[in-house]
């Protein structure tokens, strides 16, 4: 039996009504939440359905499908009593709720009774202000400007914004198994420190007195950094003129960052990751203008990593290389594939801009207005996000945590240009 596969969209709530930009003199902010996508399948035609939209994203979810993201219709081949009770249920459900969803599609990796991943988007807030960066600190999460950093509560249906400092912040990241969080801030772009671990409450105090800040002095005029949390170690690489600089936390009695290697490069990278293998090696992996290279901690041999059988021109430049478990995503503009892996290369339907990971084993691959959510086993799609073109202008990653994503969107409505905090979570 050929069945066709339908899937509903849901858009994020609209409060035109109380569309006002946040006063930050008063340092309110009204939180906007709750929409959570339902779960079906997709068919071709779901990109051009009709909505009763209203605000922000567009969802839908899609069984998986091939590599080259074809949405083709299911054939399920079913005895006669399991087809009529099938129906029934469909019919059922298109009558309660106005759209089908069907069982799930057969899969040869997974048994019919697998839970199904629920993925749902809303928006936490609308803000007035040009975010450089955001990162958690327990479920307080930070935004950092040109001129302040605030705090923003995210387990508070009334919360509020509150200004922590005046000090321009490039640059975050939440390191909690150290009680730190590490910033790239103040005038002069130096690396910094600071010590949340007798930090109790975030109030209107200076942060950086709170945090005790220790400027990492060596770095001073860093065009960026990245962090790396491994199970046994913490690592910064710190991309200066002419190099990246690598510094790994040691432990007591020195409770501090030192360095530990430097690698020249030719060209600024954009991303920075060390590698700690199995056998004991240490590698630095950085993006540069073809693809993606491999320093060695010991041999200071650099190796080029590309998947086989591709040219640059397939590949397009090079965007990001995510962890998952032990291997990794190697994310370029047209496509991408998982190292070292003999896994299918994962096929994007539109050019990539970002890519995050959510979950254990899923995938995040956007563009300006399109997010698709990919299984990383099987490279499939197996849902979709899509916002509304006449009003968020583009995306791009924010922060990630577990099973949450925030994504930064750009907005414009009648003339007037915000940014809004919208969420991907899995549940």
């Amino acid at each position: 039996m050929k069945r066709i596969m339908r899937a509903s969209q849901v858009d994020l709530p609209d409060d035109d009504e109380e569309d006002c930009i946040p006063n930050f003199e008063a340092e309110e902010m009204e939180p906007d939440r709750g929409i959570q996508s339902p779960i079906s399948a997709l068919s071709q035609d779901v990109l051009n359905m009709s909505t009763n939209s209203t605000d922000g994203l567009t969802v839908a979810t899609k069984p998986s499908t091939d590599h080259s993201n074809t949405h083709a219709s299911a054939e399920l081949q079913m005895p006669s009593a399991t087809e009529n009770i099938l129906n029934k249920l469909t019919e059922e459900r298109k009558n309660s709720n106005g759209y089908a969803s069907p069982a799930e599609p057969p899969n040869d990796d997974v048994t019919r009774t697998e839970h199904r991943p629920v993925f749902k988007a809303e928006r936490v807030c609308r803000l007035a202000i040009q975010i450089n960066c955001a990162d958690f600190l327990n479920d307080t999460l930070l935004f950092g400007t040109d001129d302040r950093l605030y705090a923003f509560e995210t387990k508070q249906a009334d919360a509020r914004l509150v200004s922590l400092s005046n000090r321009r912040y490039c640059q975050i990241d939440s390191i909690p198994q150290l009680d730190i969080i590490i910033s790239r801030s103040g005038k002069y772009d130096v690396v910094s420190v600071h010590d949340t671990s007798s930090l109790l409450k975030l109030t209107r105090t200076k942060f950086e007195t709170e945090t005790k800040l220790r400027k990492l002095k060596e770095t001073k005029g860093c065009s960026f950094y990245c962090t790396t949390q491994l199970p046994n170690s913490v690592y910064i690489s710190i991309c200066m003129d002419k190099s990246v600089m690598i510094m790994k936390y040691a432990p007591h009695p020195y409770n501090r960052f030192m360095k530990v290697k430097d690698f020249p490069v030719d060209s600024q990278p954009t991303m920075m990751e060390i590698i700690e293998t199995s056998m004991g090696d240490i590698k630095l992996l950085v993006d540069f203008q073809y693809g993606f290279k491999l320093f060695d901690f010991h041999t200071s041999t650099v190796e080029v990593v590309s998947p086989p059988n591709t040219t640059p021109e397939m590949l397009g430049i090079p965007v990001k290389g995510i962890r998952i478990g032990d291997l990794y995503a190697m994310c370029y503009r047209k496509m991408g594939y998982i190292q070292p892996s003999h896994k299918p290369l994962l096929n994007w339907r539109y050019p990539l801009t970002f890519a995050a990971k959510i979950g254990d084993e899923y995938l995040l691959a956007g563009s300006n207005s399109i997010v698709d959510v990919i299984h990383t086993n099987t490279g499939k799609i197996v849902h979709v996000f899509e916002t509304k073109k006449e009003k968020i202008r583009s995306l791009c990653h924010l922060v990630s945590r577990s099973n949450q994503v925030y994504l930064l969107a750009e907005e414009e409505k009648d003339g007037i240009k915000t940014v809004a905090i919208i969420l991907i979570e899995l549940c």
